[in-house]
């Protein structure tokens, strides 16, 4: 046998080895109970230290080439108020767009994701403050690194739940006595969810009992401005004003502190239509809406909440 030969021989059976070991080094990281466990302290770590808050994952298993399941999600702001939770995770991918340092998730299920948007006093909100940047910013390179482009594909999104906490304040024309009994007024309806808080008070609006099934997510993408979410179906109960959303198809586009809505159909029990709008905030401003809602058919009993005296009978 020439030297040659034996040298190439022996790489190989090198090379072989490593292979090996590498793949019975994955195999333990993702297989083994022990390796779940430190691979989950670690993502868990690496979360952690890019929120100003606490994060908590649960375990972590699948077979991690083309997917894994994460049993719960937690994640608190600095003062221990929780921001979003969620039940099991499902996620399916391609390995290669990992390699290629791009995150693109094939399918997601998500069971009982809860969150909570809460507006301070000074007009901050909560998820700002949980993801702020501290420090000067690094100047990124020409390569693309992880978090440059997001992008998620049939997602599902089942017994979903939204609370938005915002500041609420007594008409200002309204002194003494007057404003006292609209406070009281207030405190105790049971179609407003308004409480007292230190330092004034807060209002409460609900989504709950939610289903959204979302063809396309397309968080970061370096070719493309913007956030965008093409909605094909939600089913949902709204608190105020009181409605049962159901079959709501929309297209959502954000970019910076604005958000602009398409949504070419909804249904209440009896009534459907189409809307459009666009939601601000931002700039130290309460939130500012400007949203048109069109009802093709119209059932009065859907919309008799506008006004006690209305009619629940008839529409149009």
């Amino acid at each position: 046998m020439s030297r040659r030969r034996f040298i190439a021989i022996v790489s190989l059976c090198v090379l072989g080895m490593l292979g090996l070991i590498m793949l019975g080094t994955g195999y333990f990281v993702t297989q083994s109970e022990y390796g779940q466990e430190q691979l989950r302290q670690w993502v868990q770590a690496q979360l952690a230290s890019s929120v100003h808050g606490k994060v908590h994952l649960g375990r972590i298993s699948g077979s991690f080439l083309t997917g894994v399941t994460i049993d719960s999600v937690e994640l608190r702001d600095e003062h221990d108020s929780l921001f979003a939770a969620t039940g099991r995770i499902r996620v399916e991918y391609d390995p290669r767009d990992l390699v290629d340092r791009r995150i693109h998730l094939l399918r997601v299920d998500v069971d009982r994701p809860n969150v909570v948007l809460r507006q301070s006093g000074d007009f901050t909100w909560n998820f700002k403050r949980l993801f702020r940047r501290t420090g000067p910013e690094t100047p990124k390179g020409p390569e693309r690194g992880f978090g440059d482009f997001v992008v998620m594909d049939s997602v599902h999104l089942r017994r979903a739940q939204v609370r938005l906490t915002m500041p609420w304040h007594p008409d200002d024309t309204l002194h003494g006595a007057k404003r006292d009994s609209a406070v009281q007024f207030n405190l105790a309806r049971k179609d407003h969810e308004v409480r007292r808080v230190r330092g004034g008070f807060t209002q409460n609006y609900r989504w709950t009992d939610a289903y959204v099934a979302i063809s396309h997510i397309r968080v970061a993408d370096p070719d493309s401005v913007g956030r965008l979410f093409l909605v094909d179906t939600l089913h949902t109960v709204e608190s105020v004003p009181t409605f049962r959303w159901r079959n709501v198809s929309a297209v959502v586009r954000q970019l910076g502190e604005s958000v602009w809505v398409k949504a070419p159909h909804w249904d209440l029990p009896a009534s459907t239509g189409h809307a459009e709008g666009k939601i601000v905030w931002g700039s130290d401003l309460p939130v500012r809406y400007a949203i048109r809602v069109t009802g093709d058919t119209v059932s009065l009993n859907d919309v008799a909440w506008v006004y006690p005296t209305l009619p629940r009978t008839g529409g149009g």
